[in-house]
């Protein structure tokens, strides 16, 4: 707790020898009673596709304290969806090769 006084404009801070000990409070109080506003974010999920181009997900969500409210500013809101690429996906159908040969037995009786 500090000893203050305001003269002509300007803030002075003072030990507390210089100040009237009758005046000064027993119990400190907060000057903030309520928390502030927060944004609060869920893990991204998987990918929607495995390969190409999908989409992760997520909650966004206001609090004060514990209390989920809607006092956030919209501009601050983080994103809650966006692509997702894992890995390009095949062109050709797995198991096949590029290139197929093929052999023909023939038995003549």
């Amino acid at each position: 707790m500090l000893c203050v006084s305001i003269t002509g404009g300007k803030v002075q801070i003072h030990e507390d020898e210089e100040c009237d000990g009758s005046k000064r409070p027993v119990d400190e109080d907060t000057c903030f009673e309520r928390p502030c506003f927060k944004w609060y974010t869920t893990p991204w999920s998987e990918c929607t596709k495995t390969c190409g181009v999908g989409v992760r997900m997520r909650d966004v969500k206001c609090y004060q304290g514990r209390e989920l409210v809607r006092g956030c500013d919209p501009l601050t809101k983080p994103v809650n969806k966006q692509t997702c690429a894992l890995q390009p996906c095949p062109t050709e159908p797995p198991g096949v090769p590029k290139f197929c040969h093929y052999f023909l037995t023939l038995t003549l009786f």
